[in-house]
């Protein structure tokens, strides 16, 4: 029996110092461990950190092409609006269905918008111009209104 004890204890034993490895291992890394995961964390933060900041003063530049070509739309729809902010981007986007081809056009260019979104709001506004015309023609007793489709 004492052999079974004795491998009972060893057991035991292996069971717990297995324990406190499994512990060891879970606990925060110490010496060069640590350092490097500090290191790695600063490391980290600091490429959040520039960007996030970059982003935003990417988005806000505008080309001159845009503001040459979209002067007279800005003026019109958004002048009480900074250059570049995106209120303006905000109003510009309420807009597009009055803003002229030529701004989206150069908008496209600029990345601002997409080809498929200028043909969109290009196709709306063919749309809208094809809308039916009312003739009114006098007559002595009345006015009678005839409605008539223009072709295409």
């Amino acid at each position: 029996m004492s052999n079974v004890d004795s491998a009972a204890s060893r057991l035991e034993a292996k069971r717990k110092l297995e324990q406190s490895e499994m512990k060891s291992k879970s606990s925060r890394p110490t010496g060069l461990n640590d350092v490097k995961a500090r290191y790695s964390t600063a490391v980290y933060v600091a490429i959040s950190a520039l960007f996030l900041i970059s982003v935003p003063a990417l988005a806000t530049s505008v080309s001159d092409h845009v503001k040459q070509a979209c002067k007279g739309d800005y003026q019109r729809y958004c002048k009480s609006y900074k250059v570049g902010t995106e209120g303006l981007r905000a109003c510009m986007s309420r807009s597009i269905k009055r803003v002229s081809n030529v701004c989206i056009s150069a908008l496209v260019k600029s990345g601002e918008m997409t080809q498929a979104q200028a043909d969109r709001v290009k196709a709306q506004k063919a749309q809208a111009t094809k809308r039916p015309t009312t003739k009114r023609t006098t007559t002595k007793k009345r006015t009678v209104r005839t409605t008539s489709r223009k072709k295409r």
